[in-house]
């Protein structure tokens, strides 16, 4: 999909932050612009985030038991999320990402 990066950004921080001390900049803030059109298709993007996040989870985690609480509570803030913003594709997007990676194991779309 064009204009899609793969959770890059996310397990390079993390990598770093193994060896390295990060910082946090709590007055940090970005804005993303939502399209009317529904261009990216929310459904499908929504599967492609978790599909992902779930894929580095996994491969810098592993399934320990002491993992697997943090991304249920990760997958259940999300949801929650998604209700709150009444959007039920993003939702079921999250759902299949969930039940394809329950099926077919983690791996990045």
């Amino acid at each position: 999909m064009n204009g899609y990066a793969l959770f890059e950004d996310v397990d390079f921080s993390y990598r770093v932050s193994r060896r390295y001390r990060f910082f946090y900049n709590p007055h940090g803030m970005v804005f993303h612009d939502e399209q009317e059109d529904d261009r990216y298709q929310t459904m499908l993007m929504a599967r492609l985030y978790l599909r992902n996040y779930l894929y580095y989870f996994r491969k810098n985690f592993g399934l320990r038991n002491t993992a697997l609480p943090v991304l249920a509570w990760t997958i259940l803030g999300l949801s929650l999320k998604a209700i709150r913003n009444r959007s039920l594709k993003t939702l079921r997007g999250y759902a299949v990402a969930v039940w394809e990676t329950a099926r077919d194991g983690a791996r990045p779309v």
